[in-house]
């Protein structure tokens, strides 16, 4: 059975097959890593086209800080918005650096998209030159991290250590 967005989605299909020359791959996870030099700890979301989800925090022994993960779930039409805007939102011609070359400390962030066939598309910037494409990405990616189920029994009720920044 075909719904109304069938049309859009066959429009899209084949734009992005016409631009890169041959049938693009499906989108299978989207992750953003938060993390600076002097953070006590990162994070690292990771959503899948399952509807799957990770949060991660990613904690530096030499401050003390652990490593804890937790797993839940968002919905089918969360991660296909992501995939649409990573696909056809401009991230996919940004530059694999985006940084100015002044800066060598602050906050950092790395997007990586990782397709069906393999391939990935990764971009990191820090600091504030990232461009419009990539912060819309990003918020975007941060409010379907403020939207996961979480299943993981012993993170029920905790915040799972999202942050929109690293601490």
């Amino acid at each position: 059975m075909f719904s109304l967005k069938t049309p859009f989605a066959l429009v899209l299909a084949l734009a992005l097959e016409a631009a890169y020359g041959g049938p693009m791959p499906a989108l299978k996870t989207i992750t953003l890593e938060r993390d600076c030099n002097g953070c006590l700890s990162g994070s690292r979301l990771a959503f899948h086209a399952d509807g799957s989800a990770q949060v991660a925090t990613v904690g530096k022994a030499r401050l003390g800080t652990a490593d804890s993960l937790c797993e839940g779930r968002v919905s089918i039409e969360t991660f296909e918005e992501l995939a649409r805007l990573a696909t056809t939102g401009g991230f996919l011609q940004l530059d694999a650096e985006i940084a100015d070359p002044q800066v060598q400390d602050g906050p950092w962030l790395t997007l990586r998209a990782e397709y069906a066939d393999g391939s990935a598309k990764q971009v990191f910037s820090r600091g504030e030159m990232a461009p419009a494409s990539l912060t819309e990405l990003v918020q975007a990616i941060d409010a379907a991290a403020r939207r996961i189920a979480v299943d993981t029994p012993q993170a029920k009720g905790e915040d799972c250590g999202f942050r929109a920044t690293p601490r």
